[in-house]
């Protein structure tokens, strides 16, 4: 499941994923914006057949936040 979600976000950042670490932070180090952020969200849900709270999503600043919370839902 880590390895999909790193892939997740390396293609939404269009940067490999050896870039990507737990403590990257999806605007300053990712350069991910609120709108792909979202589109990031939507993929996970349907990857992972989960459903992510839109208080929870606004609250994740770095990748190891998605990552603790799709494990919390699985």
């Amino acid at each position: 499941m880590l390895d999909r979600i790193m892939e997740i976000l390396a293609d939404a950042a269009g940067i490999s994923v050896e870039e990507i670490t737990p403590e990257s932070e999806f605007s300053k180090d990712l350069g991910i914006n609120s709108l792909e952020f979202a589109d990031i969200a939507f993929t996970c849900e349907e990857e992972f057949e989960i459903e992510i709270n839109e208080k929870d999503f606004r609250k994740m600043i770095k990748v190891s936040d998605l990552i603790d919370y799709i494990n919390s839902l699985k």
